[in-house]
């Protein structure tokens, strides 16, 4: 079994790779998926998704099974391994009888929620929520295993089927989408994908790891707990989609549909740069938890520097990539009609540089039960964006609307948060900005010159042009940061995959 060390270096890699996917799939695949099934079953399966997404809700309960199964399994206590896996069992089953009430009512409903919707319309819309909500309502009991395989550091093997989730179903709907069939595909694949996830999760774990469940233990302290727990997470996500959510309705009170539009691609742009930046996002929660249950204040220091320089230097590429070039991607991407697009994603990207760094004590918040400073941080947000961008938006449109989502970001993510690290845990703040961002900050002052340089000298002609300065701004980013930025543990990742490649390859021959 690899350790957590090259569990988290390889399942990384893996992250990337995925994400990588998944933005192709978006670009290329989706179009054409649209194109066979049509605009409007697309829309139909879209909506219904996005419709069950509101009540397949967890509240928090999954985080709060990784939180609490790396606390055990850091101190080996067993016992409390299957007495908590037996009330947290309960409490999904009760979800489900919850959410299956809630979906028989809806169902029922259809026609009155959607009048506008034809009959054909309604006909295939009850079909699919009735076979995708059934699925959900069944499935939803099974979300323990990943946190069952997060707590015992399993990130290789929940990367390796997230991959094999993603690449199945763009096969299997190609073969039959190729064959005629359409929406209905779409759905059954889906389905029968997630299910082969969901049964190798269970065997993975059976062999590899092996857990018991005392489903007749019950203790209301431990409930009360994680009901405690669960109730922070769950605020905080349900602000949080908030912020997603209204941000379209406020511009389009006080501007038009335009506005909305340009604000949408904008946040697509900004949705695929925390993707990227986040990918790293759960690897750390069981070391942390070590960390943290053996009281190691300089250890925590540390293991927060390292993932804090690797996160500045990926996600200060891409802030500094998109501000050179944005614009010119813009234009070849979407057209003229969105060039304010640009300046809707920078602002909306720029505290990622700040944000994205301190992945480790946002983890610890889980960590020492904490999480209630998340959920305020989130409620901060949401108030404060709403508030500005709505002052904002009557005079500068989808511009003035992401100019008040970036100072929310910067009041509740950055001020308050950093506060809340240096009471709870007592981090030297201004010492990781200096180590982290400000000794780093010449190679994007170079990098910034060099970018200016390029265009200035080479202006877009084509998306050829684009392509071979994008290029080479990013060979000479990465030999500056190679050469004068990454330190000897930096460097000694980049060995390790090459090393490992090369046992593959010879194992291979």
């Amino acid at each position: 079994m690899l350790n957590s060390s090259k569990q988290i270096k390889y399942s990384a890699l893996l992250s990337y790779f995925s994400i990588a996917l998944n933005i192709l799939v978006g670009l290329f695949f989706t179009p054409w998926l649209v194109r066979k099934i049509g605009q409007s079953d697309f829309g139909l399966y879209t909506l219904c998704i996005s419709f069950i997404s509101l009540f397949i809700f967890d509240f928090g309960l999954s985080i709060g099974v990784s939180r609490y199964l790396s606390l055990y399994f850091s101190k080996n206590e067993t016992e409390k391994i299957k007495k908590f896996l037996g009330i947290i069992y309960k409490i999904y089953f009760s979800i489900s009888i919850l959410i299956f009430i809630i979906f028989i009512v809806l169902y029922f409903n259809i026609e009155k929620i959607y009048s506008n919707f034809n009959q054909d319309e309604i006909i295939k819309l009850k079909f699919i929520l009735l076979i995708v909500g059934f699925f959900n309502i069944i499935t939803i009991s099974t979300k323990p295993l990943e946190g069952i395989l997060i707590a015992s550091e399993r990130f290789i093997f929940i990367k390796s089927v997230n991959i094999f989730n993603k690449l199945s179903t763009v096969f299997l709907l190609i073969v039959l989408l190729k064959f005629g069939y359409g929406l209905y595909a779409l759905v059954l694949t889906n389905i029968f994908v997630n299910l082969l996830v969901i049964i190798s999760r269970f065997f993975y774990i059976k062999k590899f790891i092996g857990f018991e469940v005392d489903f007749k233990f019950w203790d209301n302290k431990l409930f009360r707990e994680i009901f405690v727990f669960s109730f922070w997470i769950s605020l905080s996500a349900i602000f949080q989609r908030l912020i997603l959510n209204i941000m379209p309705s406020i511009i389009g009170i006080f501007t038009n549909t335009i506005q909305i539009a340009i604000f949408s691609i904008g946040m697509t742009i900004e949705g695929y740069t925390w993707t990227i930046s986040n990918a790293l996002n759960g690897l750390f929660l069981p070391k942390v938890t070590r960390i943290l249950v053996n009281n190691n204040s300089q250890h925590f220091n540390q293991v927060m520097l390292k993932l804090g320089r690797i996160q500045l230097f990926i996600v200060g590429f891409i802030i500094v990539a998109f501000f050179i070039f944005g614009k010119d991607f813009m234009l070849l991407w979407m057209g003229e009609k969105f060039n304010n697009s640009y300046w809707v994603a920078l602002l909306l990207i720029l505290p990622f540089i700040i944000i994205q760094t301190q992945e480790i004590p946002q983890t610890a918040l889980l960590v020492v039960n904490e999480v209630k400073y998340k959920a305020l941080s989130t409620i901060i947000i949401s108030i404060v964006s709403i508030a500005l961008s709505s002052l904002f938006s009557i005079k500068y449109g989808a511009i003035g609307a992401a100019l008040g989502v970036m100072v929310a970001k910067i009041i509740g993510l950055i001020v308050f948060l950093n506060i809340i690290y240096y009471r709870l845990f007592k981090i030297d703040i201004f010492k990781f900005f200096i180590d982290c961002h400000l000794k780093n900050s010449p190679l994007f002052l170079i990098m910034l010159i060099f970018g200016f340089f390029i265009q200035k000298y080479f202006p877009l002609n084509n998306f050829y042009t684009f392509i071979l300065k994008l290029g080479t701004f990013s060979i000479v980013y990465f030999l500056l940061l190679w050469l004068f930025f990454l330190n000897d543990y930096e460097k000694s990742l980049f060995y390790d995959v090459k090393r490992k490649a090369k046992q593959i390859f010879n194992i291979k021959t």
